[in-house]
């Protein structure tokens, strides 16, 4: 026997012509459809987290900061008490803290939030409550000419700030740090989980080899251009599963290590997102339209398989 076909032989021994290629047909398309499987289950995957990232841990990076700022500028105005006046007469005191409830608030609504993160951020938002009412008083004070009581208002306000609320806000970009360390470390991004769609692909790819070489053995022809159409495809298809772990791979590891001094531990004012970095998080996001492609190319794949071994078995006169 020629050596190329030994192991096609093991499918087809005692079988007729065109049985045997009925039972190559059926191989090459349950391959092709655990093969796109494997490879939508891990594409999907790797996806969702870098979704997460970039829907959920950039914004909420960029919200912590954007509160963290504008309390600390706020409070910066009260240094000097000579300003104090004017400040709280301005009303602009209200509008900081009521923007920095309300950002809270929609970041205990953000989908990566547990119990525990809702409970800190209401704890965040009754401090700042307490925080304004400081104000106001310092500010009633300050009506009542009693500036040393508005000054001490305003100390109790400062220290209620630092020592509480920008500390809760440092915890709460803990949890959000941890978040990021998930999305990181997935077991979607892991070398061994691509295993999941390789395997059935290079089986397949060897198989449709073999396949038609078997063909040119026994129909003494050199191409069966369905099935030489078909092995392209496939290797075209593995390219596009492996879109997360060569096209996006890097976007998701820049996006990932920007990320991390920004939710990094302590109580120091963190930095938002860069817009390269918002960047690199989108596009390591994109390609919603990819797993579509892939099904449209494994349809075509399973068409030509199907034709490039009917035509042999017609040919043989096997019929269907």
């Amino acid at each position: 026997m020629h050596p190329s076909v030994t192991v096609t032989h093991r499918l087809t021994a005692a079988d007729s012509t065109p049985h045997a290629l009925r039972r190559l047909r059926t191989a090459l398309v349950v391959l092709v459809v655990v093969a796109l499987a494997g490879g939508l289950t891990t594409f999907l995957g790797a996806q969702s987290t870098a979704r997460a990232v970039d829907e959920d841990v950039v914004p909420t990076t960029g919200a912590v900061s954007a509160v963290w700022t504008q309390l600390r500028d706020l409070d910066g105005r009260f240094t000097d008490c000579g300003a104090c006046p004017g400040v709280l007469a301005g009303g602009e005191h209200h509008a900081v803290v009521a923007d920095a409830v309300q950002r809270l608030g929609v970041l205990a609504q953000r989908p990566a939030s547990d119990d525990a993160d809702r409970q800190l951020l209401q704890v965040v938002q009754g401090l700042l409550i307490r925080y304004l009412a400081l104000l106001e008083q310092a500010g009633v004070a300050i009506g009542r000419g009693q500036p040393l009581l508005a000054e001490a208002h305003l100390r109790y306000a400062h220290d209620l700030l630092d020592g509480s609320v920008l500390v809760e806000l440092a915890e709460f970009r803990g949890a959000v740090r941890a978040d990021l360390r998930a999305q990181r470390t997935s077991g979607w991004r892991q070398p061994a989980t691509a295993l999941l769609w390789i395997v059935p692909v290079l089986v397949c790819l060897a198989l449709l080899v073999l396949t038609q070489r078997y063909l040119a053995s026994r129909f003494r022809r050199r191409l069966n251009v369905p099935l030489a159409a078909a092995t392209v495809g496939l290797a075209v298809m593995a390219v596009g599963i492996a879109q997360p772990w060569w096209g996006a791979a890097d976007d998701f590891r820049r996006a990932t290590r920007g990320l991390t001094p920004l939710v990094g531990p302590g109580n120091t004012p963190p930095p938002p997102p860069s817009a390269a970095l918002v960047a690199d998080a989108a596009r390591a996001a994109d390609g919603h339209s990819l797993p579509y492609l892939l099904v449209g190319l494994a349809v075509v794949l399973v068409a030509l398989i199907a034709v490039g071994v009917q035509r042999r078995i017609d040919e043989y006169g096997g019929g269907a």
